[in-house]
């Protein structure tokens, strides 16, 4: 039983690790190919956002603090409540399709996708407010999305 290993090395640092004999999970049938709505916004503009409405409308006593986007002409509405706050903020977008309303995301999971698009503009791909939704990055409203970064979310469930 021959063992295979393989290393990396940046700066002054070096990892190696055991690779395992065994099939990594077929994670590409999970990735969404469609999409019924897909949304268009400024990331700084949606991490900001989703950053003052979490805060505000946090809740000491709840494990996960839920953000609801609502998407309707060209407005993205966030909002969140918690025990004794609510919050709510709306920012422009670029919507295409309607059959996706809203979304609700655990924000921590929203903000850690947003934080790692590193581009200026992001799209949300959505198929259904109960199944995974794709995040992913454009250098402008009108450019194609990055192809090589996909950051799926799964909804919360109310």
């Amino acid at each position: 039983d021959e063992k295979k290993f393989i290393g990396f090395e940046a700066n002054d640092r070096r990892a190696i690790t055991q690779l395992m004999g065994e099939r990594f999970n077929e994670y590409e049938k999970i990735i969404p190919t469609e999409a019924a709505t897909t949304v268009r916004f400024d990331t700084a503009d949606l991490l900001d956002a989703a950053k003052r409405v979490s805060t505000l409308a946090a809740n000491r006593t709840a494990t996960v603090n839920n953000i609801r986007l609502e998407f309707s002409g060209s407005t993205i509405e966030l909002s969140a409540s918690g025990e004794h706050s609510s919050a709510r903020e709306a920012l422009d977008g670029v919507i295409d399709g309607d059959s996706v309303p809203f979304i609700v995301f655990n924000a921590e999971y929203l903000i850690d996708g947003l934080s790692v698009v590193n581009a200026p503009v992001a799209q949300l791909s959505m198929t259904d407010s109960r199944k995974l939704a794709m995040l992913q990055g454009a250098s402008a409203h009108d450019a194609d999305v990055i192809e090589n970064f996909k950051y799926l979310i799964a909804p919360s469930r109310l």
